[in-house]
């Protein structure tokens, strides 16, 4: 941590701050920058708040997940994890805490690498406080507490929730409970909403848009850009584990695009990010509910990869 620090600090007097409106040079540079190097881009921005916040938890988050993937228990291979019996309607999952914390420190990073992404290019790399707020956006029910959009498809979740019977179990090795899992397991869906929407929503489709908008109507631009953003969106999403498919993804990016831009030239991602975010949680809640937790044999972790549905309500994107 203290190399960390001791970075940002020579960054910070070496790295000149302009004093004029960012070029898209400027900000091209920036922006790949503070994706390669976290903070770099900022700092050389005099975005020094977002250097600290984001920046600095980003360059922690990458040593700590180096960390756990360096470690001797950790499992490289994701179909060492998950084991699907669909005729017993049943799944173990074989998990060392080392695993856990991997993929939770490096798909944290990935997320606010991608709020970092979105907050430089929607803006021109301009100053701004508006990035903060994305990250309360699942709790502005002012913005979206009394829309159909919303709730519909989160009752849809629980009710079908609610009918699974399908048993969990959890193989944890010892001094690595089932509530710790859990715990981590909320902060990482919760802040999955708001990277992918921000990332895909804000980004992609917001320039696809733009894009398009040069050559065809408002109309004809706005669906092109939600349908290719959308295939984007099913194209990182492989169905390991509790994750949807590829199919499914795209999908769920189709209503996700359109909650982002209802209308032509119309960008909210509030409701977007807050179903995105509440879907996962309630997923994941269900998840651990009922699910057993059991003593890891590290023997048995050589075990078959889970294979979805094309669709369900039982999985996160």
């Amino acid at each position: 941590m203290f190399r960390i620090l001791l970075f940002f600090l020579l960054t910070l007097i070496f790295f000149p701050t302009p004093s004029y409106s960012v070029s898209f040079w400027e900000c091209t540079f920036a922006t790949v920058s503070e994706t390669l190097l976290p903070g770099t881009g900022y700092l050389y921005l005099g975005h020094y708040d977002k250097a600290l916040t984001l920046g600095l938890t980003r360059w922690y988050l990458r040593t700590e997940a180096d960390k756990n993937y360096q470690h001797d228990d950790f499992q490289q291979d994701s179909n060492d994890i998950y084991d699907f019996n669909e005729e017993e309607g049943r799944v173990d999952i074989y998990l060392t805490k080392e695993t856990a914390m991997y993929d939770y420190h490096a798909y944290t990073h990935l997320m606010l690498s991608s709020v970092s992404v979105y907050d430089l290019v929607d803006t021109g790399c301009e100053q701004n406080t508006d990035t903060y707020w994305h990250f309360l956006a699942p709790f502005r029910f002012d913005r979206f507490g009394g829309n159909l959009s919303f709730w519909g498809p989160l009752a849809g979740e629980v009710v079908y929730l609610e009918s699974d019977s399908t048993e969990t179990t959890y193989h944890l090795e010892d001094g690595f409970r089932k509530h710790e899992l859990y715990q981590l397991k909320l902060q990482r869906e919760y802040l999955s909403g708001i990277g992918e929407e921000l990332l895909f929503r804000g980004v992609i489709q917001k320039q696809l848009f733009r894009f398009f908008s040069g050559t065809f109507s408002k109309t004809v631009s706005r669906w092109s850009a939600i349908v290719l953003a959308s295939l984007v969106f099913g194209a990182t999403h492989d169905g390991e584990g509790f994750n949807v498919d590829s199919q499914g993804a795209f999908l769920s990016g189709l209503y996700l695009g359109w909650l982002a831009q209802p209308s032509d030239g119309v960008f909210d991602l509030t409701e977007s990010i807050a179903l995105h975010s509440w879907w996962n949680l309630v997923t994941t809640y269900y998840e651990f509910a009922h699910a057993r937790e059991a003593p890891l044999d590290k023997s048995q972790a050589g075990v078959r990869r889970l294979n979805l549905p094309l669709i369900s309500w039982r999985y996160r994107f």
